[in-house]
């Protein structure tokens, strides 16, 4: 029997049907997108990773999105805006270091509009900072070279004094790899209400990291599938650090109908929030700054209808230009980037990342814990009894393993330290931390009574003579010095805001410098003892050189010379086949293992190399040939925390 007629209207209107004949039938196209790398799960040692979401034959546009929620659509969010690629590398400064990311991509064509995916993918950033025990190590030196991320940890600590309860001193922690924070945190709001401004019912619809505040949206959505394409606020916080001194002047250009607001050092320099036209910067009242001191920055901006815009200016003592993404920074660090700072020597946290399903807490070598939510609670890392929760007051408390209590700010800087009250420590070091932002002030020996002090930029007690070549004063809330109780202390002098010299008592002097922002110089304090003697010439052969490659991996490291005019020893390193820690340019999927070769000035070996590693995945030393002469290496097999199972050597035991 013939099937009956059926019937179709077109999706608008059903004032008009069309009749078929024959069997109804229903074609429907799956989206089979998925993403090839990073692997699901997977750690990454870069923070501008190239994600690859395969293809898709129905597509014709893509929108990579990467956010800190679960969905990968909330909580700090980035995403490239529709392309045509199927491929999108993060813009250095969005991802920090140690936090679950998860991603997906939108698919668009004309014939179906823009299409959520239905998975989800996640990685977590891991740059294996720090001094971690199951990462390689070559030592040189001042300078440890880690061979698994071609990271450079550099140390140096203040005079130290013992205690029944710990060993108290201030240290200090490089990493040649840490990620900078500069850049403003900008957070974009839906005004639902169009009443331009952010009312108490209102949350961020993205948070995100933007290196420079210069926009230029159109009359679309910047983020559309975050964000209206009208009616927004968006605010950006954070630091700015001039230059010069001088009167600064600080404007805006911005569309037809937009509000801005601009506030320097507590100060409103422009205020112009309500609709407006303003091609060319507008610019009202003028600030005077300090050459090399950060200053908080709050800067707002409305969007009522059609185009929309936004550009930061400054003029004065500079040359009219829109502000540089190298004046500004995130957070209000008490060291400059790449630098950490710790007051037990024995070992401590020094602060907190918290995203929507972790929180990451860095300890003083910059080795990053990573506890994971379970949803009631936080999970400690493998292998560690560290607990972390939230307490009554909403602040994150970490309980450590040495009996220490961690108290984070909002801002994930430590608020306080206290070891447990108990027969077990009465004696431990009390660390007094206060001030905004939050600094730690005093570390006292409750046995003895003895107190360090610690000082920061804009502190009375900063040093006030300064040597020649170093910065007038430390910038604002920087170290500038430690106080003992026997009256003598430890001075640091700065040089375009970067550390350049730490002065301990007796003029032990050891200096820095740097090199596109990473630490390329040291010159240890004997060696500035032979020059002041008169017993060396004050040039490169008496220092420390670090060297790096493109990809921002220790190339080379180069002590001074023993003597005048003698041959200087030197490491030099390559990191060869494919790794997410050792070549993360590598195409994806080949990236399983990868290696590291040391070379030694002046050896010969038939290798070609003192040393090689072969590693894993996580960046563990799996095979680890020590002795260019031995065929075979030293094999290694890891579990999951870092856990070493089992080690061979050369000979099988």
């Amino acid at each position: 029997m013939p099937p009956c007629c059926w019937r179709r209207s077109s999706f608008a209107s059903h004032a008009s049907w069309k009749t078929f004949t024959g069997p109804p039938y229903l074609s429907v196209t799956y989206e089979r997108l998925q993403p090839t790398y990073p692997a699901r799960g997977s750690a990454i040692g870069t923070t501008t990773p190239t994600l690859r979401g395969g293809v898709s034959e129905a597509a014709e546009t893509y929108l990579f999105r990467v956010a800190t929620g679960r969905d990968a659509e909330t909580g700090a969010v980035v995403s490239s805006g529709w392309q045509a690629s199927t491929t999108w590398t993060v813009p250095a400064g969005v991802l920090d270091d140690g936090v679950t990311y998860y991603w997906h991509v939108w698919t668009r064509s004309a014939a179906t509009g823009p299409v959520r995916p239905y998975w989800t993918s996640s990685f977590r950033v891991d740059l294996r900072q720090g001094e971690r025990k199951a990462m390689p190590f070559d030592t040189v030196g001042p300078v440890k070279v880690n061979l698994a991320s071609g990271n450079a940890l550099v140390g140096i600590a203040t005079p130290t004094f013992s205690t029944v309860g710990a060993t108290v001193g201030l240290g200090l922690t490089y990493n040649s790899n840490a990620p900078s924070r500069g850049g403003l945190v900008g957070s974009y709001y839906a005004d639902d209400n169009a009443n331009l401004k952010i009312d108490s019912t209102e949350k961020p619809a993205l948070i995100r990291r933007d290196t420079q505040v210069a926009f230029d949206w159109g009359n679309a959505s910047g983020h559309p599938q975050a964000l209206p394409q009208d009616h927004l606020i968006t605010t950006w916080t954070g630091y700015v650090t001039v230059p010069v001194a001088g009167t600064y002047y600080f404007g805006a250009s911005v569309a037809t109908d937009d509000g801005v607001s601009i506030v320097v050092k507590g100060t409103t320099v422009l205020s112009s929030w309500y609709s407006q036209g303003a091609a060319t910067p507008a610019y009202n009242k003028g600030i005077s700054l300090s050459a090399n001191q950060r200053v908080a920055v709050s800067i707002s901006h409305a969007d009522a209808t059609g185009p929309s815009a936004m550009t930061l200016w400054v003029k004065g003592p500079v040359a009219e230009a829109i502000v540089p993404p190298s004046w500004l920074s995130r957070s209000n660090d008490p060291l400059p980037t790449g630098w950490g700072l710790t007051a037990d020597l024995d070992g401590s946290f020094t602060r907190a990342v918290v995203a929507e399903s972790s929180v990451t807490v860095f300890d003083d070598s910059g080795v990053a814990h990573v506890f994971a939510s379970t949803g009631s609670g936080f999970a400690s890392p493998p292998g560690e009894n560290a607990t972390l929760a939230w307490d009554d007051e909403g602040l994150l408390t970490l309980h450590g393993d040495d009996g220490v209590v961690y108290v984070f700010d909002a801002s994930g800087n430590v608020a306080s330290a206290v070891s447990a009250v108990d027969d077990r420590s009465p004696a431990r070091p009390v660390y007094t931390y206060s001030g905004t932002p939050t600094r730690l002030r005093s570390v006292k020996d409750p046995v003895s009574g003895r107190v360090m002090n610690v000082r920061y930029g804009g502190d009375a007690g900063c040093p006030t003579s300064v040597p020649a070549g170093f910065d007038s004063a430390a910038p604002t809330g920087m170290l500038c010095s430690v106080e003992f109780w026997d009256a003598t202390s430890t001075k640091f002098f700065y040089v375009s805001g970067q550390l350049g010299r730490v002065e301990n008592p007796g003029a032990e002097i050891s200096d820095f410098a740097y090199s596109s922002g990473r630490l390329s110089q040291i010159r240890a304090s004997n060696a500035a003892d032979a020059i002041a003697a008169g017993l060396r010439a004050d040039d490169a052969t008496a220092r420390t050189a670090i060297a790096y490659d493109s990809a921002g991996r220790v190339a080379s490291v180069t002590l001074p010379a023993p003597t005048a005019g003698a041959l200087r020893p030197a490491h030099s390193y390559t990191y060869g086949m494919c790794g997410p820690y050792t070549n993360p340019a590598c195409p994806p999927e080949i990236q399983q293992v990868g290696s590291a070769q040391v070379g030694v000035a002046g050896l010969t070996t038939p290798t070609g190399w003192a040393r090689k590693v072969n590693l894993d995945a996580e960046g563990h030393v799996v095979g680890d040939y020590a002795n260019p002469l031995y065929a075979s290496p030293t094999t290694n097999e890891w579990g999951p925390g870092d856990r070493l199972l089992s080690t061979t050597d050369p000979d099988g035991y």
